[in-house]
């Protein structure tokens, strides 16, 4: 899970709730990914959120520019500010987006890659993806990527996960492979599990031997101790774990811990940015956390699967229709058909349909939409 830099001395920069500059400003930094920071970096954040505080108001920010800088919402923002005449009239010199699309592919070269649902005809039992590239694994248990290279284990398996520098998978004894583009040293379990989960290079998993929880690699500033207990599922995202117990209850711990409803049952579970949601005994899906606000309302009607992913999420319903929720756009609205399992990545997603095949839709800059054809 991305962390959201939030400026923590706020009441220090604003002398009040209905400042323009520092909701602006505030709002920016929690749309902008910095990673984990470390106290020294958040010193470092703080003075540039300073800096900009200073120079949005001597620049005098406009209610029109504010509206449109309070409006934009999710990955996505970038793009919203384009589209928005009274930023683009006068874009206030704090804010800095990324290139466009098309200035992307002029800077970084290639040919440009028409965004859209891209189907090839293979089944993947597992997908995952990063930005750039998206794997499947298919009926022999062997990974196949499209998109840029990526590195990946060698063997069959039967499950993967990925993150933004590694891809790993359980193989047939429950052992977890891992390959990774990082240079960052990799720790790995040595006992067979069941399931398993990675982010920010960490992983998180279920003991083959009696379902009781184990984390690995680069743990030190993650506060990752697991709760004792007998669990059937496990999700991880940047330094926060939440795991399925065996009676449907969901209990996450790690640094930014997000405490679970008292009254909430689960069949499965999934972690979004800051909270977490899942499919109740009842089939709806239900979310909480302090990141929630961000995907916006969940769906409504029952569910068989669920997939989350930084601020947007998709299910495949009871009638095996699609849904999705939350940003960015490319990823909202979901190609039509009835579907088995879908998997959602950080700008596009992939279902398998259930009457086989598989289709990816959303961002395609790196070809992470181009299903093999065979």
């Amino acid at each position: 899970m991305r962390t959201l830099v939030v400026l923590a001395l706020a009441a220090g920069c604003s002398s009040s709730k209905n400042d323009l500059c520092s909701r602006a400003v505030n709002h920016v930094f929690e749309l902008t990914t910095v990673g984990e920071v470390s106290a020294d970096e958040r010193k470092v954040v703080d003075l540039a959120i300073g800096a900009a505080l200073a120079r949005c108001r001597s620049e005098g920010l406009s209610d029109a520019e504010a509206s449109c800088i309070l409006a934009a919402r999710g990955l996505d923002w970038d793009e919203g500010l384009r589209a928005c005449p009274a930023f683009a009239a006068r874009p206030p010199t704090w804010v800095i987006v990324r290139p466009s699309r098309e200035e992307r592919i002029r800077i970084f070269g290639g040919t440009p890659t028409p965004d859209g649902p891209r189907q090839g005809p293979v089944s993947y039992r597992s997908l995952v993806g990063t930005i750039k590239s998206t794997c499947g694994l298919d009926a022999a248990g062997s990974i196949q990527c499209w998109g840029q290279k990526i590195k990946v284990p060698s063997g069959t398996f039967t499950e993967l996960r990925a993150d933004d520098t590694m891809v790993c998978g359980l193989d047939g004894a429950g052992r977890v492979q891992c390959a990774s583009d990082s240079d960052l040293p990799l720790r790995l379990p040595t006992e067979p599990l069941t399931d398993f989960d990675i982010a920010r290079h960490r992983g998180c998993g279920l003991r083959k031997t009696d379902g009781s929880i184990v984390c690995w690699n680069h743990l030190d500033d993650a506060g990752l101790t697991p709760p004792v207990g007998q669990f059937v599922e496990v999700a991880l995202a940047g330094a926060t774990a939440c795991a399925l117990g065996l009676d449907e209850r969901v209990t996450c711990f790690g640094n930014e811990p997000l405490a679970s409803p008292p009254d909430a049952r689960f069949r499965s579970i999934a972690v979004a940015n800051g909270g977490i949601c899942g499919i109740t005994t009842a089939g709806t899906i239900a979310c909480f956390g302090d990141g929630v606000e961000r995907l916006g309302a969940p769906a409504p009607g029952t569910f068989r699967t669920l997939d989350c992913r930084r601020a947007h999420c998709c299910g495949v319903k009871d009638d095996a229709t699609l849904s999705c929720w939350g940003a960015p756009h490319e990823v909202y609205e979901p190609p039509a058909g009835k579907f088995t399992s879908v998997a959602v990545f950080v700008r596009h997603a992939c279902a398998v349909r259930a009457e086989g095949g598989t289709i990816c839709w959303g961002d395609n800059d790196w070809g992470a939409c181009n299903v093999p054809q065979r």
